[in-house]
Parts: structure tokens; C-alpha cells; sequence
């Protein structure tokens, strides 16, 4: 897909209409580098990356925060845009060449909550619907993984934040696992349904039960239990006997062996019960810590704190933002996860009570019975005995049956980590796989060396997660010299160039768009040559650069589709509002 329209609209009229090319799109500052006094720091030429990233599931918060002070805001900007109602449409085709593409309408408001507006195609949805619906038009083989996320698939597309811009292939953020990195290459080389998606679900799950486990034995052991059970058979074979001895009338020792049966199942019970309402209890708690981690985090000692490390390490890659950003969303993932098998738990519970309603009644009406029937103490006595057994034996019973079969999940997903290792990591997908990194490898040096008489390779190495200790596969940038700056974002940009125009060749699908900032480090020289190297690579890029950093002869250029400086911001506020 390729950007063809981004309009700004309010209820005062339209904003921006903006219209994109193919090759070479600038989004350009006036304000002269010179002028210390009027920095383009706040016209807007960013906050047109930013809409267009809006607009593909990304935060609203990033369009009016100031980058410069984590945390703080222009009230300005986002009263205007909430009060005025702007909408941000951003218009997608899949030719740029053909007057009838195929065409993804997207549409995004500020607004919260019930008059949010999320539409795709004229149609608005929830915002977990919304993510899908747009990963099933985009990137619809998405739609068969749960990992990457459409935002980790195009976060190549988007590089706009600082650690974008500086990381060419660990660009997610600092937190990310080798595991999300190893099923993000995965998918983009062309291996969408490889196990590297499924290890990381199952990985998940037998964390979770080997918790549950642990907390079902309460410190005990498997044999402990078994052993207790035992004895408990051996004491009520003791009894039995002696009850026999006793002697009771025939049909009242129907009645005590039912009576046996009833305790012994609300033994059962009550241990199953026990243990469902454990893991509801661990699964509510769990979800309960995680969303106070989300709604009470101390913003405010947080940024201090985040300050404060700034002074002595001025080059921290993350923003205050993105940094709080990632930790709700890891923790809103996680919440989602834990919880799916509650409803399930919840109709379990309603009717194991019920039965143990019904047999707790049973109880009683066969001990009203058996009273009137009982002359011997010693035969009552024994009956008690026996009833404490029976329902010690019913809890130890299921709950060694409990445990069983979660030791029975916890080897069952061990074996299926395996299997999937056994494929993921054979010497047979390796090959493919290093087939498939030449293939992008072609084309990545073949861009580098004609941009910056460099030759740039991806790697692909066969290494260890750290947190797991099981083997992952590790992707990196190689190059024959050392990387300056400005050859660090020309890397980035080849390799952008190199994994569409590869992805093209394999029919995989991806964006045709690159969004980039900050290209002030780029030399001009190399600046003019992006718009002819983008066109053999069917790509759009689109860039924000200050004007003074621009070549003469592109200035003035078709390339430039926005120019904006302080007199001419992009959200045209003070002139929309001496207009009202």
C-alpha cells in the first residue's frame, strides 16, 4: 500500500489537505537553521509522521506532547484538536499509477471514549477491532500469528521516534525479547506460519501452569500426597472392619456405604472446588496487580527519576513516553492473556455447587436416618471415623488428580517446545533460512553500494535467549567500515529500501511507504539521490527535513508536497480561531 491523501478536517473547515507521490515526498521547514530564536522545532513537520502513524493504531498523546519535555503538553494543540473536532483521514491505494486502485480509507478523531472515532473504510469499530480489521487489510497473513503485532510488522514503515531512527534491526525498543525479534525476521523473510510464533504462545502457557502446580502442592510433593492417601485407605479398611464386627442391620448398611460414597465424593468436591477457586483467585489478583501497575503508576516520580538519569546519560534511547507506553501495553496484553480461561472456571464453580448442594442434603437426610437407627455409641463413633476418612480420602483424591494432570499439561507443552525447536532450529530450516537472507542480502548491498559505495549484509546467527536459555535466532547489520551517524541513518535507509524491494520479489506482503525523520544528518549529495533509487524500488518515502538542509535544485522541487514555517504551522490554529 502507498499513501495518497492525508486530510486534516475540524469543524471549522478543512486544515491540510496533503497529497503524496510516488518516490520522493518532503515534508519541509522554512525556518532557516540560522535563526536560534525560531527553531522549527513545533511547526508541524513531524506532526505530519505522526498523524499518518496515528492513523496506522498508533498514540494520540505523541501529537501534542512536547518531545523535548517528557511528559509535558500543548494544551493548545490538544484543546484545538478535541474541542474543534478534528479528524485525520488518511487515504492508502495499492497503485499509484492506475486512476481505480484499490483503496483503505482510515479515519481517527481525539475524542474519548464513546465519541472516539475509529473507521476504517467508512466503518468505526472498537479499538481491539479496529487493530484487527486493519491488520486484515494491510498485512492479512497477520492474521494467522499472534506475533509480530501489525504495529512490530510495519515498525520499519515508521521510523520516526529516536530509536527508529538509530537501530536498523533491533528497532522495537529496548525491552524487547531476541524471541519477538526472532518471529518479527521470521515473518518478514517469508516463514509466517514458522513455530517461532507458536513457541512464544506455549512458552506463555507453561509459565502459567507451573505456577498453578506449584501453588496446588502448597509445598508438599506429588509422593507426599500419594503417601497420606495410603494411609487413609489403610484406616478406613481398619474401620470398615471393626463397623462389620459391630453388625448392623442390612439395610442400614446400605445406608452407611452410601453414606461413605456421598462423603467421600463432597470430599471431591470441595478439594476441586479448593482448587478452581485458587486459580481464580491467583488469575483475579494477577490481573488486578497488573491493571493497578496500569491506572496508579506515579507519572510524576517516574519522569523525576527519568530526568534525573538523563543528566548523567544524556543519550538514552526512550523517551519518558514510549517507555510508559510499552509498559501499559505489555501489562493490557498480559491481563487479556491470564483471563481468558475464567469463564470457563466461573460455570465450572456454579456447578460443582450445585451437586455439592445436592449432596450435602443427601448427607443430612441419610445421617437423620441412620440416627434413628443407631443404638451403639461405638458404632456412631465409628461411622464419624469413617465419614472424616472418607472425605479426606474424596480432598486428597482429587487433589492429587488435580495435580497429575497439570504435571500432564506442563510435559505435554515442554514436548511441544521441543518439537518446535526440532524444526525451528534443524540444520534444513536453517538453510532455508539463510536462503531466504541472501536472497534480501542481493538487494541490500546492490542499494548501499549505489547510495554510499558501501556494501551493508544482514546476518543471521543461531544464538540463546537470555531469559530462557533456548536457542533463538539473532539478526544483526554487518558492514566492512565503521558507521558515522549519517551512514548509520543511510544503513537504515538502504535496508528499508532493500526489505521491500525484496519483499516484492517473494510476494510477501508489506507497506510501500517509509516514514522518516530527522534526515538533517544526511547529506544533501545523498538526499538527492533517494527519489530515483525509491522509484526502482517501488517505494514512497516520505521525509521531514529542515529547508536549509536541502539541495538547491530540490528546494524548489516537485519533492516538497507541505511546507510549513512558524507564520504557516501545520494545525493553522491562530488563524482558524481569528476566523471563528
Amino acid at each position: 500500500m502507498f499513501i495518497k491523501r492525508l486530510l486534516i478536517n475540524s469543524d471549522l473547515g478543512v486544515i491540510r489537505d496533503i497529497s503524496f507521490h510516488a518516490g520522493l515526498n518532503l515534508i519541509v521547514d522554512k525556518t532557516p537553521d540560522s535563526d536560534n530564536t525560531r527553531t522549527g522545532n513545533n511547526v508541524g513537520k513531524t506532526t505530519v509522521l505522526k498523524l499518518i502513524d496515528f492513523c496506522l493504531d498508533g498514540g494520540k498523546k505523541e501529537i501534542y506532547e512536547d518531545p523535548e519535555t517528557p511528559g509535558a503538553v500543548y494544551a493548545k494543540v490538544r484543546d484545538f484538536l478535541v474541542d474543534h473536532k478534528v479528524t485525520v483521514c488518511l487515504e492508502l491505494v495499492d497503485r499509484l499509477d492506475t486512476p481505480l486502485p484499490r483503496t483503505v480509507s482510515i479515519e481517527r478523531n481525539f475524542a474519548d471514549k464513546r465519541n472516539s472515532v475509529r473507521k476504517i473504510d467508512g466503518e468505526q469499530f472498537t479499538s481491539k477491532m479496529f487493530t484487527k480489521h486493519l491488520a486484515e487489510k494491510l498485512i492479512p497473513s497477520l492474521d494467522d500469528v499472534e506475533k509480530p503485532t501489525l504495529r512490530q510488522a510495519i515498525a520499519h514503515n515508521l521510523r520516526i521516534s529516536n530509536w527508529k531512527i538509530e537501530h536498523t534491526v533491533r528497532l522495537l525498543n529496548q525491552n524487547t525479547t531476541k524471541l519477538e525479534y526472532e518471529a518479527l525476521y521470521l515473518f518478514l523473510l517469508g516463514f509466517p506460519q514458522s513455530s517461532a510464533n507458536d513457541m512464544q504462545k506455549v512458552t506463555r502457557e507453561l509459565k502459567a501452569e507451573q505456577s498453578y502446580g506449584k501453588k496446588l502442592l502448597n509445598g508438599r510433593t506429588l509422593g507426599g500426597y500419594k503417601a497420606v492417601l495410603g494411609q487413609l485407605n489403610a484406616e478406613i479398611e481398619v474401620l470398615e472392619e471393626k463397623r462389620r464386627k459391630l453388625g448392623v442391620a442390612q439395610d442400614v448398611e446400605w445406608a452407611l456405604e452410601r453414606m461413605d460414597g456421598v462423603q467421600t465424593r463432597i470430599g471431591q468436591l470441595s478439594s476441586t472446588i479448593e482448587q478452581a477457586n485458587i486459580r481464580v483467585a491467583v488469575i483475579g489478583a494477577a490481573c488486578a496487580e497488573l491493571k493497578a501497575s496500569i491506572s496508579d503508576v506515579d507519572v510524576s516520580q517516574i519522569k523525576l527519576l527519568y530526568e534525573e538519569a538523563r543528566l548523567f546519560i544524556p543519550n538514552l534511547q526512550h523517551t519518558f513516553e514510549e517507555l510508559v507506553a510499552f509498559h501499559n501495553t505489555m501489562l493490557e496484553e498480559r491481563v487479556r492473556f491470564i483471563s481468558a480461561d475464567l469463564p470457563r472456571l466461573e460455570a465450572s464453580l456454579r456447578d460443582m455447587h450445585k451437586e455439592l448442594e445436592n449432596l450435602l442434603r443427601e448427607e443430612r437426610s441419610l445421617s437423620d436416618a441412620l440416627s434413628v437407627e443407631l443404638a451403639s455409641s461405638e458404632l456412631e463413633r465409628n461411622i464419624v471415623s469413617l465419614n472424616n476418612c472418607h472425605r479426606s480420602k474424596g480432598e486428597c483424591e482429587a487433589l492429587i488428580r488435580q495435580v497429575e494432570e497439570s504435571d500432564g499439561r506442563i510435559k505435554r507443552y515442554e514436548a511441544e517446545l521441543a518439537s518446535m525447536g526440532e524444526e525451528l532450529y534443524s540444520p534444513t530450516f536453517h538453510e532455508k533460512l539463510d536462503e531466504r537472507v541472501a536472497l534480501l542480502n542481493r538487494h541490500f548491498s546492490r542499494i548501499s553500494d549505489r547510495l554510499y559505495g558501501e556494501r551493508y549484509v544482514l546476518s543471521c546467527d543461531l544464538g540463546k535467549d537470555r531469559k530462557t536459555n533456548k536457542p533463538c535466532y539473532e539478526f544483526s547489520v554487518q558492514s566492512l567500515h565503521n558507521i558515522s551517524g549519517g551512514k548509520k541513518q543511510g544503513e537504515i535507509l538502504c535496508f528499508d529500501f532493500a526489505y521491500t524491494s525484496f519483499a516484492d520479489s517473494q510476494g510477501i506482503e508489506c507497506l510501500h511507504f517509509l516514514l522518516y525523520d530527522k534526515k538533517e544528518m544526511m547529506h544533501g549529495n545523498q538526499l538527492s539521490q533517494i527519489d530515483e533509487v525509491a522509484r526502482d524500488c517501488n517505494v514512497q518515502v516520505i521525509v521531514s527535513i529542515l529547508e536549509d538542509k536541502l539541495p538547491d535544485e530540490m528546494a524548489e522541487g516537485n519533492e516538497v508536497v507541505l511546507r510549513l514555517s512558524q507564520e504557516s504551522k501545520l494545525f493553522r490554529i491562530e488563524e482558524l480561531l481569528e476566523r471563528e
